[in-house]
């Protein structure tokens, strides 16, 4: 980019780069110019046609771009931590194998019964019951292992949403280019 260096005695304008920084330049009027520090550089006009290339670069509003990033980078923190904690309490569940319907020992004994000592113990389980009903273990633990699988899968979705997410943002465009004039 061309930037415009004027002289201290005639007050012509002289088109520099900042390449040619530190540089020192011979005036028409016969001055000797000095061209600024590459920090200076800031301080001189650009030359007509860098102005217009510098307008038509201007940032995009940046502000979409960064909630999009934020929200990626909650969603990945979010789905690492709701992801592993199913997936730690899922690990730690004992779920035991399937126990035969029947017990063969107690299937003996109700056919060594006599009909009155039949007759007897179901009267006695009639009127007692046979007690408050208890879920047996291998449900619950069954269920409870389908609980956290769920969150586990939440948590991957939640971690797959945010890199999409992150993704997006490295795609996004920072500055708007002019089509080039032919």
């Amino acid at each position: 980019m061309k930037y415009l260096l004027p002289c201290s005695q005639c007050g012509a304008q002289h088109e520099v780069v900042r390449t040619q920084a530190g540089e020192k330049l011979s005036c028409s009027c016969g001055a000797e110019l000095e061209i600024p520090s590459f920090r200076d550089f800031q301080h001189l006009k650009p030359a007509s046609g860098a102005a217009a290339s510098v307008a038509a670069r201007r940032p995009i509003n940046d502000l979409p771009r960064r909630l999009v990033l934020v929200a990626g980078m909650l969603l990945i923190a979010l789905g690492l931590v709701v992801g592993s904690y199913g997936g730690l309490l899922r690990t730690g569940i004992y779920v035991p194998e399937r126990q035969p319907s029947r017990d063969p020992e107690i299937d003996a004994a109700i056919d060594d019964l006599s009909p009155t000592d039949a007759f007897e113990l179901w009267t006695s389980y009639r009127d007692q019951g046979l007690g408050p009903y208890q879920v047996p273990y291998r449900y619950m633990a069954e269920w409870t292992r389908q609980f956290y699988t769920r969150f586990l899968q939440v948590g991957l979705g939640m971690l797959g949403l945010g890199i999409v997410l992150v993704g997006v943002t490295l795609c996004w465009p920072t500055e708007r280019k002019t089509p080039a004039r032919t």
